[in-house]
């Protein structure tokens, strides 16, 4: 059986680096709208069994039931401690494979989602790790493991590196899978601009036309000297 698990922020907390461009309100409403993007996703995806989010905050988790998706209630401190227990949770449910996805991806497809459980069902290893890279090269922005809990959750800052020295230490084989729907995560306003210019029409787009964000963040005198412009590359490897 195979669970994806998403790790929610409370809402008060989420996308703190925005903090200079959009209001408290306008990031509240954006980490919902991904959320929604990414849940749609992984209900879509056909090979997937179950999926699960993990959060403390009321207003997620509602969005998550209302999506009929399974709440786990975040009962420790700390993201790596929630999601593993989360894990652990899975495996006793008779999960054999879980896969982590963050909630910041709003270009993530059901298309994509299958895609990497294909890999792994194809993949003769076993146990396996897949570790899906964020455009910067840095950051781990889905995890596959197989079986649950065969190396430790350490996610954060240079997270990829971490992981793929943690599956070393372990002995555990480790690829990397590469997808723009995985890749493409939210930190800064030229990302919401990039978004913004995508042919996709998901919640969040909808949600940043609604705010007017585009045309306001386009339109800020900084601009192009605070929020480079992110790096967005479509492949699989």
């Amino acid at each position: 059986m195979i669970w994806a698990i998403v790790p929610a922020k409370m809402l008060e907390q989420a996308k703190t680096r925005l903090a200079q461009a959009l209001s408290p309100a306008e990031r509240q409403t954006l980490s919902l709208a991904m959320l929604r993007d990414v849940l749609s996703a992984l209900k879509g995806a056909e090979n997937l069994d179950h999926v699960a989010v993990i959060t403390a905050d009321a207003a997620l988790a509602a969005t998550a039931s209302a999506m009929r998706v399974e709440v786990i209630a975040e009962r420790t401190t700390g993201q790596n401690e929630a999601l593993a227990a989360g894990v652990a949770y899975a495996r006793e449910q008779g999960a054999d494979t879980v896969l982590i996805v963050s909630a910041d991806l709003p270009l993530l497809s059901a298309a994509t989602v299958e895609q990497i459980i294909e890999r792994t069902l194809l993949a003769e290893q076993y146990p396996l790790v897949l570790l899906a890279p964020s455009h910067d090269g840095a950051g781990t922005n889905a995890m596959l493991q197989r079986p649950p809990g065969i190396i430790p959750l350490l996610f954060g800052a240079n997270s990829l590196e971490r992981h793929q020295q943690a599956a070393a230490e372990y002995g555990m084989p480790v690829e990397l899978f590469r997808a723009e729907g995985l890749a493409f995560d939210v930190d800064l306003p030229a990302d919401l601009i990039a978004l913004s210019s995508s042919p996709e029409q998901t919640y969040t787009q909808i949600a940043l036309m609604q705010m007017g964000l585009p045309q306001r963040l386009r339109e800020s005198p900084h601009h192009e000297r605070s929020f480079p412009e992110p790096h967005i590359k479509a492949s699989i490897e």
